[in-house]
């Protein structure tokens, strides 16, 4: 009879226990070009966002999905409803690196 917690361990390494179950993932930061329309003026603007925090579950969608998104939601969460639409032109990812 199998116990019920080796369905969870898939490998033990001195005193640390790896969790099946525990999500394999990425922290990256995204850099963009973007052009936004601002909406009470009807201009249009280029701008650079640089550093931008993501993080990439592998399991969930690919890296370039999570990068796209992570710069669709800091256009959405510092503009608002303050602009008629943005369009991303470019971005590029790197790993974050780890301190310590």
């Amino acid at each position: 009879m199998q116990n019920q917690n080796d369905d969870k361990r898939s490998s033990i390494d001195g005193n640390n226990v790896m969790d099946k179950t525990m999500e394999r993932e990425t922290r990256l930061f995204v850099d963009a070009e973007f052009v936004i329309r601002h909406r009470e003026t009807a201009k249009e603007e280029s701008m650079t966002v640089k550093g931008i925090e993501c993080v990439w579950h592998w399991d969930d969608g690919t890296r370039d999905a999570a990068e796209y998104w992570a710069v669709i939601d800091w256009v959405s969460n510092t503009f608002g409803n303050n602009i008629d639409w943005f369009s991303i032109k470019s971005w590029t990812g790197s790993p974050k690196k780890e301190e310590g």
